[in-house]
């Protein structure tokens, strides 16, 4: 019953294009490619409803395991982030240097948490919390690089990653000041939009000093560009 009234429920919530979400979803045209999905899950039953829903929603095509260096997104329903979960992760990974990961999770401890992010990892979503609809707006959103970590659990993640810092070896150079700035500020949660009226810059002067601190750290997305600032030392 469960699962029938999580598919009501994102029906009556409506299409996926164009509905507000933290993970700042952007509006995509019909002639757009449709992102390349990879679904994994612990549990049958959960596999097949998230290819039923998910599969009917109009900008994601789901692909095959075999097909997974096509993928751009591996979206993982599992019960919590176990050995196994960040085995395949760090799998796919290897196999696919350009996936983006989302986690859909039961639980997850902090200590885990920085282990995933470390990896890459920039959406991670507590089941209970979300629904299918959201789940598609945030593979959407990661899609584009963006990231999407509950609030409750961000603080002390970066928290833990600050009482580690330094580990990771001599901080890297080439990041001009605004870009540390910006930087800080995704460490604090906010997103674009927040970003750029905070610093009075224009949202797409802002994508791209993203963009140059993702490359210049040599980041999957914003997540991990921060997860590697703060391990060296940089914020």
């Amino acid at each position: 019953m469960r699962l029938k009234e999580m598919v009501r429920a994102e029906q009556r919530e409506g299409p996926v294009s164009g509905s507000s979400s933290p993970a700042e979803a952007p509006q995509r045209g019909a002639t757009t490619p449709r992102i390349a999905v990879t679904l994994l899950a612990d549990d049958r039953l959960t596999l097949e409803g998230a290819r039923v829903v998910l599969g009917s929603v109009p900008e994601l095509l789901l692909v095959q395991d075999d097909r997974r260096d096509t993928a751009d997104v591996l979206l993982y329903f599992a019960a919590d982030a176990s050995d196994r979960v960040i085995s395949a992760v760090e799998e796919y990974v290897r196999t696919n240097a350009r996936l983006q990961i989302v986690l859909v999770l039961d639980r997850i401890s902090e200590s885990r948490l920085a282990r995933v992010v470390g990896l890459g990892v920039a959406n991670v979503l507590i089941r209970e919390q979300c629904g299918f609809a959201q789940v598609a707006r945030t593979v959407v959103a990661a899609r584009e690089g963006h990231g999407n970590v509950p609030s409750y659990l961000l603080g002390p993640l970066l928290r833990r990653m600050r009482e580690e810092e330094g580990d990771g070896g001599a901080a890297p150079h080439g990041l001009e000041p605004r870009e540390l700035r910006v930087l800080g500020l995704l460490a604090e949660g906010l997103d674009t939009i927040q970003i750029a009226q905070r610093l009075n810059y224009s949202d797409r002067t802002i994508k791209t000093i993203i963009q140059r601190v993702i490359s210049t750290l040599e980041a999957r997305n914003r997540v991990h560009a921060v997860a590697r600032a703060i391990r060296v030392g940089v914020i």
